[in-house]
């Protein structure tokens, strides 16, 4: 099925590159297999063949930033935010060299 997701570096790094993906279908695996598709597999994502990355982070390197959606009762926008958690953040202070 047809799926959709937009793309925007945020920063490079020697052997890894910080991406927002904005997906505009919901697909399952939706964010993963796109980024593999164009050769960007996510670090650590086993399924789609990420690179192997313990060293950095212990788990598939994927974080919902945001997240908005309609209220189902009220009907009301609602956005969601949640800060990059503790292991993600040590994993982009150990690429930045921090």
């Amino acid at each position: 099925k047809a799926a959709i997701t937009h793309l925007r570096v945020l920063e490079r790094f020697a052997q890894h590159t910080l991406i927002e993906a904005q997906p505009e279908t919901g697909r399952t695996h939706q964010i993963r297999a796109h980024l593999a598709a164009i050769a960007l597999p996510l670090a650590g994502d086993v399924l789609y063949r990420g690179p192997d990355a313990k060293a950095l982070i212990a788990r598939t390197a994927l974080h919902a930033y945001t997240i908005e959606f309609e209220h189902p009762t009220t009907h009301e926008r609602q956005q969601v935010e949640a800060p990059y958690p503790p292991d993600f953040t040590q994993a982009l202070r150990q690429l930045r060299g921090q």
